[in-house]
């Protein structure tokens, strides 16, 4: 049996993958929407590398990563996917990384720390309703 399609899955309506890629755009959007097939993503992925377009081995970098509306409780998805990429490894090098940690911006805009590559989520971190990752 090969994989069921999103669109006939009866578990798309709880499923973090089809919410963020998949979903179609409502019969009742706004007109700027009407002529797309499907939902905007939700997040915004930002690389900073210092204008590099390669690093060396044992060099880190950062990346932002904004999560917009009800992505933002997809988070801890967004983190196993950076482990999941590290990895299996970037680019034709397949170059491997770790994630070393992830902070998170509360509504106050104060950044505390939301998961630690050694540990993993930092105990105590209240349930995640409005922040802003940088990974």
């Amino acid at each position: 049996m090969g994989p069921i399609p999103c669109d006939t899955c009866m578990l798309r309506t709880a499923c973090p993958f089809y919410q963020l890629f998949e979903a179609p755009v409502p019969e009742n959007a706004p007109p700027s929407l009407q002529k797309t097939e499907r939902v905007p993503h939700a997040f915004i992925i930002s690389p900073e590398v210092n204008g590099k377009r390669q690093l060396q081995a044992g060099e880190t970098f950062t990346a932002g990563l904004t999560l917009l509306g009800p992505a933002i409780r997809s988070l801890p998805y967004f983190l196993m996917a950076f482990q999941l990429f590290g990895r299996v490894g970037l680019g034709r090098a397949k170059a491997q990384f770790a994630l070393a940690a992830a902070e998170a911006m509360s509504s106050d805009g104060i950044f505390v720390p939301y998961f630690d590559g050694e540990t993993g989520l930092a105990p105590g971190f209240p349930p995640v309703l409005d922040c802003h990752v940088l990974a």
